[in-house]
């Protein structure tokens, strides 16, 4: 019970911790951000995603089709 416990409390304060981090840098970071568009977008999802295909399996191949079956899974509706 203690070892869940002090995984919550510091859960919590790491939560805590990285929003006020975050809300610090904000400032540095916006002018970043304003200035990408969309090919840069483009580029950080599609990094994202094999970064994502790679971390899925061994096998890239499959990791690949399995991303790809969820950008068509989310792409309905």
């Amino acid at each position: 019970m203690f070892a869940l416990n002090v995984s919550a409390c510091a859960s919590g304060l790491g939560a805590v911790f990285g929003v006020l981090v975050l809300i610090l840098f904000l400032p540095v970071f916006v002018p970043v951000l304003l200035s990408f568009g969309p090919a840069e977008t483009f580029w950080i999802g599609t990094f994202g995603l094999v970064t994502l295909a790679l971390a899925i399996s061994a096998n890239v191949a499959k990791g690949l089709v399995v991303v790809g079956m969820g950008l068509m899974f989310s792409a309905v509706g």
